[in-house]
């Protein structure tokens, strides 16, 4: 990173508990609070905007390929048949 990036970017140090296959979507909700990332390795994670994880799902079939995030829903579909819709809730 140049040095006069450094004013506009901050970057937070590597993620613990990452996964452990390549990650397929990214996607970070409406208000900006949470991020959602799906992987090969057939888990969902949940993080807050600083890198922690909230929550974890693993949906024990098929590699998840794709998903969207919008209004509180994700949907995922995996290279098998099935697409999974996940309503997320948060306490404040």
């Amino acid at each position: 990173m140049k040095a006069e990036d450094k004013q506009y970017f901050k970057v937070i140090p590597k993620t613990k508990n990452c996964h452990k296959s390549e990650i397929t979507a990214l996607h970070v909700d409406e208000n900006d609070k949470v991020l959602v990332s799906t992987s090969s390795d057939t888990h969902i994670k949940v993080w807050n905007i600083k890198g922690e994880l909230l929550k974890e799902i693993n949906t024990s079939y098929g590699e998840h390929y794709g998903s969207c995030f919008m209004k509180g829903l994700l949907v995922v579909s995996s290279w098998t048949v099935d697409t999974s819709i996940y309503e997320l809730k948060f306490n404040k």
